[in-house]
Protein backbone atom coordinates (compact mmCIF):
# COMPACT_ATOMS: atom_id res chain seq x y z
CA UNK A 1 0.00 0.00 0.00
CA UNK A 2 1.54 3.18 -0.90
CA UNK A 3 -1.09 5.74 0.19
CA UNK A 4 -3.32 6.28 2.90
CA UNK A 5 -5.60 9.19 3.32
CA UNK A 6 -7.88 9.86 6.26
CA UNK A 7 -10.68 7.89 4.91
CA UNK A 8 -8.50 4.82 4.93
CA UNK A 9 -7.33 5.71 8.02
CA UNK A 10 -10.80 5.66 9.61
CA UNK A 11 -11.43 2.19 7.85
CA UNK A 12 -8.68 0.75 9.37
CA UNK A 13 -9.64 2.09 12.69
CA UNK A 14 -13.18 0.86 12.16
CA UNK A 15 -12.09 -2.65 10.85
CA UNK A 16 -9.70 -2.68 14.03
CA UNK A 17 -12.87 -1.31 16.53
CA UNK A 18 -15.01 -4.28 14.87
CA UNK A 19 -12.40 -6.76 15.35
CA UNK A 20 -12.43 -5.52 18.84
CA UNK A 21 -15.76 -6.24 19.54
CA UNK A 22 -15.83 -9.81 18.53
CA UNK A 23 -13.01 -10.28 21.21
CA UNK A 24 -10.14 -10.09 18.53
CA UNK A 25 -6.91 -8.03 17.71
CA UNK A 26 -6.14 -6.17 14.50
CA UNK A 27 -2.61 -5.27 13.94
CA UNK A 28 -0.85 -3.83 11.15
CA UNK A 29 2.93 -5.34 9.52
CA UNK A 30 4.74 -4.67 6.50
CA UNK A 31 3.48 -1.02 6.75
CA UNK A 32 5.91 0.86 4.91
CA UNK A 33 7.61 4.00 6.53
CA UNK A 34 5.52 6.50 5.81
CA UNK A 35 2.73 4.57 6.69
CA UNK A 36 4.23 4.14 9.78
CA UNK A 37 4.68 7.81 10.37
CA UNK A 38 1.07 8.77 9.63
CA UNK A 39 -0.26 6.15 11.86
CA UNK A 40 1.94 7.00 15.02
CA UNK A 41 1.57 10.97 13.98
CA UNK A 42 -2.56 10.49 14.22
CA UNK A 43 -2.19 8.89 17.15
CA UNK A 44 -3.78 5.68 15.44
CA UNK A 45 -1.05 3.36 16.31
CA UNK A 46 -1.98 3.33 20.28
CA UNK A 47 -5.04 1.89 18.88
CA UNK A 48 -3.94 -0.43 16.09
CA UNK A 49 -0.45 -1.62 16.64
CA UNK A 50 1.98 -1.24 13.63
CA UNK A 51 4.30 -2.79 12.53
CA UNK A 52 7.67 -2.85 9.53
CA UNK A 53 7.45 -6.27 9.26
CA UNK A 54 5.54 -9.56 9.66
CA UNK A 55 7.56 -11.43 11.65
CA UNK A 56 8.02 -8.86 14.36
CA UNK A 57 4.32 -8.52 14.99
CA UNK A 58 3.69 -11.93 14.66
CA UNK A 59 6.24 -12.70 17.56
CA UNK A 60 4.87 -10.01 19.74
CA UNK A 61 3.16 -10.99 22.68
CA UNK A 62 1.41 -7.62 24.21
CA UNK A 63 -1.31 -7.43 21.57
CA UNK A 64 -2.25 -11.71 21.84
CA UNK A 65 -5.26 -12.83 23.93
CA UNK A 66 -3.97 -15.16 26.37
CA UNK A 67 -4.55 -18.89 25.05
CA UNK A 68 -7.65 -20.64 27.26
CA UNK A 69 -9.01 -23.05 25.40
CA UNK A 70 -7.80 -25.50 22.53
CA UNK A 71 -6.83 -23.63 18.85
CA UNK A 72 -9.17 -26.35 17.24
CA UNK A 73 -12.47 -25.27 18.90
CA UNK A 74 -12.46 -21.18 18.18
CA UNK A 75 -11.73 -19.19 15.22
CA UNK A 76 -9.04 -17.39 15.01
CA UNK A 77 -9.41 -14.04 16.82
CA UNK A 78 -5.97 -12.00 15.84
CA UNK A 79 -4.99 -11.16 11.90
CA UNK A 80 -2.35 -9.93 10.89
CA UNK A 81 -2.50 -8.07 7.78
CA UNK A 82 1.21 -8.74 5.99
CA UNK A 83 1.50 -7.79 2.27
CA UNK A 84 -1.34 -9.76 0.48
CA UNK A 85 -2.14 -12.02 3.20
CA UNK A 86 -3.85 -12.66 6.80
CA UNK A 87 -1.41 -14.33 9.09
CA UNK A 88 -4.60 -16.58 9.49
CA UNK A 89 -3.37 -17.25 5.36
CA UNK A 90 -6.85 -16.25 4.07
CA UNK A 91 -6.21 -14.21 0.79
CA UNK A 92 -6.27 -9.81 1.25
CA UNK A 93 -6.60 -8.08 -1.64
CA UNK A 94 -5.82 -4.30 -1.84
CA UNK A 95 -9.08 -2.34 -2.10
CA UNK A 96 -11.35 -5.30 -0.75
CA UNK A 97 -13.01 -5.79 2.58
CA UNK A 98 -11.27 -7.51 5.69
CA UNK A 99 -13.61 -9.50 7.31
CA UNK A 100 -12.52 -10.20 11.02
CA UNK A 101 -12.92 -13.91 11.95
CA UNK A 102 -15.39 -14.53 14.87
CA UNK A 103 -16.07 -17.72 17.09
CA UNK A 104 -19.54 -18.84 16.01
CA UNK A 105 -22.18 -18.84 19.55
CA UNK A 106 -22.05 -22.60 18.95
CA UNK A 107 -18.08 -22.50 19.95
CA UNK A 108 -17.68 -23.92 23.27
CA UNK A 109 -14.90 -21.14 24.28
CA UNK A 110 -14.06 -17.82 23.64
Amino acid sequence: MDFLDSSGLNELLRLSKQTARGGGFLVLAGAPPRMRQIMSLTGADTVLPVYARAAVALGESSWRAPSTAPAAACSPKTSAVVGSRTAAGTQFQQGSRFEPSVPSSSAPCC
